[in-house]
């Protein structure tokens, strides 16, 4: 019996020990209050909205402001629906708080309108493309992809960042293609932001069809994607032509992804054009051109990083019955010494002064500048 006890009194001491005489204290933990939501989420719109903001923790008491700057304290207190007008872009940045708790993250969410633009879409009077709001009135009203379009200023872009939902929704999709015609007219849209990694055909322009886009830079992309998409265009098809124009940024996909172009067939051209865009993906990658189909590239380049598992090119990833005619892809900064069609060259044979054997028969009088002093394009050649 005294054993027994012994044992017992042996057993509480090691438990108090080891458990009840800890001089270690769990610090209680605080919670942080749920970041506020938006409805309507942000994006683009074309009449007025009642913008709902709420939080998923109970009781939960929201802040905002809608000129941009971060909600404290002492910001206007949330309690009905926020009335934005068309007439006006607005930002709105919502913060919550609860005692107790820690404050919430700042939510932000902005609600742009789009422009109907001057002009009247025919090919003597194209609709003038002056402002972000008039771009997006573009991708938001399908009636018009078939229209003469002339840009008349830089855009920037970047807003689509904010957007929900991914960002940026493309100019033509498997519904309706693009068919009409877009004249960039030298000027740039900067800051394109796209994130869907499980949506196919995505890019300024996602679906073309015999359209035309010529004359404009698309730079800073940043594009995360499933298939079949690009900077400029994800699948440009039966004999749409792209002249002129040019990529930078980030483009990652599943498959069939390129700087400025996915998937190229049926006779679609792509001429005097370029990408600096580093690019990655699992199959069909290209510098240039995720995969050709019996189509054309013509006096054309890529300078970007290229990286894939398997189809991956400098240049082009796949080229199934299409020609390529004098264009290049550097080796050194894609990492590629392979490409489904053009010559690779290293960078100082792309650089000026430009090689012999590089840039064969381009217009340098009134297509092409070279950039001499490598001030404006790294040394590659650029675009009047």
């Amino acid at each position: 019996m005294k054993k027994v006890v012994f044992i017992g009194l042996i057993f509480f001491v090691l438990t108090m020990v080891f458990y009840g005489c800890s001089d270690k204290t769990t610090e209680p933990e605080i919670k942080r209050v749920a970041t506020p939501e938006f409805n309507p989420p942000g994006g683009l719109y074309s009449s007025d909205l009642d913008v709902v903001i709420y939080s998923r923790t109970e009781d939960a008491l929201i802040r905002y402001t809608i000129d941009g700057s971060e909600p404290t304290h002492t910001s206007s207190i949330y309690y009905q629906p926020i009335r934005i007008s068309f007439l006006k872009d607005t930002t709105i940045k919502a913060k919550a708080y609860k005692s107790g708790y820690e404050d919430s993250e700042v939510a932000t969410a902005i609600y742009l309108f789009s422009e109907t633009p001057p002009g009247d879409g025919t090919i003597n009077n194209p609709y003038q493309i002056a402002s972000f709001g008039v771009l997006a009135w573009i991708a938001a009203d399908s009636s018009s992809w078939d229209k003469h379009f002339i840009q008349v200023s830089d855009i920037d872009a970047s807003e689509t960042r904010n957007w929900a939902d991914g960002g940026w929704v493309p100019i033509g999709n498997e519904t309706t293609d693009f068919t009409g015609n877009y004249d960039g007219n030298g000027f740039i849209i900067d800051g394109l932001y796209i994130n869907r990694p499980d949506t196919d055909y995505q890019g300024l322009f996602g679906f073309t069809y015999a359209a035309t886009v010529n004359n404009l830079g698309i730079e800073n992309v940043d594009i995360t994607v499933g298939r079949f998409s690009g900077g400029l265009v994800g699948y440009n098809r039966w004999g749409s032509t792209i002249t002129n124009s040019y990529s930078t940024g980030n483009v990652s996909g599943e498959g069939v992804v390129g700087g400025l172009v996915g998937y190229n067939c049926w006779g679609s051209t792509i001429t005097n054009s370029y990408s600096t865009c580093s690019v990655s993906g699992n199959e069909y990658v290209g510098g240039l051109a995720g995969y050709i189909f019996s189509s054309k590239i013509i006096n054309s380049y890529s300078t970007g990083s290229v990286s894939g598992e398997e189809v991956v090119g400098g240049l082009v990833g796949h080229n199934w019955g299409g020609s390529i005619t004098s264009s290049y892809w550097d080796t050194q900064t894609s990492g590629k010494t392979e490409s489904a069609g053009g010559e690779g060259r290293t960078t100082a044979e792309m650089t000026y002064p430009y090689a012999e054997n590089t840039y064969v028969e381009w217009d340098f009088n009134k297509v092409w500048r070279p950039d001499e002093d490598h001030g404006f394009n790294n040394g590659y050649p650029y675009l009047r």
